[in-house]
């Protein structure tokens, strides 16, 4: 509830004087006497780092908000019939908000007949309040341990951490979109939020340590069914298999290094490899740490005209026939 008013601000670019509540749990611990309210810390918190004030209406009395009630049940009507069917709750967002400008732009106001309903918006905007020069963290927050599988759970779901988190205590920071994982101060994951019951969200990333005791678990290990690797891997699998007996080794020898190589850069050298014809993941490491260094110089340098600023001046011949016959340390001249 708070991340979505927190997007609206942003959209507006500004903060309403005054907000107009039911009296949703997520805000409201107990309705007490009159207009009174128990609310929740968080939400308090919240209001006062946007610098407004929180109204809620009466029990059971939807009229207080009959412009809200009609607005919801008007985009049911027009947007959510029948049921649109999108790749993500993003795609959805941007659609419906895209609705709702355009229909804003089109419809006439109805106290303001001259004008557009997003002529007035827009007008109104300048009396909103201006937005904090930082965000309120829109989050739950709890302490968990990490089990010997390296998970993290939150809300009934787990997430993964990197291998050698394993057995330590960590603060699970979850958001409307996503979960982050933090230890020490420092993030260490971050997986989109789930919503369902006992699922898991483990990242391939953090159980590569696991390849280099096991390299099977590859071949059955949870965390690596259905990872999205380019096809350049599947490609490169193969050409290994039909090369080494061994082949499941050299390839998650290969896998491993994207512990400490950008995916792309080791897509990049298992190209350049298929393409010379060398297999192996010591053949990669090498194009990957050749790709680091420096490029050589491509300046020329004219032997003559270096030499040029050198001269020495000839001695005679006697010279050395003094040296030879008496021995003799000769000065420099």
């Amino acid at each position: 509830m708070l991340d979505a008013q927190q997007k609206a601000f942003e959209h507006f670019g500004g903060v309403c004087k005054r907000g107009i509540y039911d009296n949703l749990r997520t805000a409201v611990k107990k309705i007490l006497k009159g207009h009174r309210r128990n609310l929740h810390e968080k939400f308090v918190r919240f209001c006062s780092h946007y610098l407004f004030e929180s109204q809620f209406c009466s029990p059971a009395k939807g009229n207080e908000k009959g412009r809200v009630e009609n607005k919801v049940g008007y985009i049911r009507r027009n947007f959510f019939v029948p049921t649109p069917h999108y790749n993500s709750l993003s795609e959805l967002n941007d659609r419906l908000l895209s609705f709702c400008i355009g229909r804003s732009r089109a419809s006439r106001h109805p106290e303001f007949k001259d004008k557009t309903c997003y002529e007035v918006y827009e007008k109104e905007r300048e009396s909103l309040i201006s937005l904090p020069s930082y965000n309120f963290e829109c989050s739950r927050t709890q302490h968990a341990t990490v089990t010997p599988l390296c998970t993290a759970a939150f809300d009934n779901n787990r997430y993964s951490v990197p291998l050698e988190f394993k057995d330590k205590i960590v603060m699970v920071k979850g958001g409307a979109e996503e979960v982050s994982i933090v230890y020490d101060g420092k993030e260490i994951a971050r997986h989109p939020r789930l919503y369902g019951f006992m699922q898991q969200s483990l990242d391939p990333y953090h159980y590569l340590s696991v390849l280099v005791r096991k390299p099977g678990a590859f071949r059955n290990g949870l965390p690596f069914r259905n990872w999205p690797l380019p096809t350049i891997f599947s490609e490169y699998r193969q050409l290994l298999s039909e090369k080494y007996e061994n082949s499941d080794l050299y390839f998650v020898r290969t896998l491993i290094l994207l512990k400490d190589w950008p995916l792309q850069e080791v897509v990049e050298a298992i190209r350049k490899a298929v393409a010379m014809g060398i297999l192996g993941d010591s053949y990669i490491l090498r194009l990957l740490r050749q790709s680091d260094e420096p490029a050589a110089s491509n300046e020329s340098i004219s032997i003559r005209m270096e030499l040029d600023r050198y001269s020495a001046k000839q001695r005679e011949p006697g010279y050395y026939d003094e040296i030879l016959r008496f021995g003799k340390e000769v000065k420099n001249i």
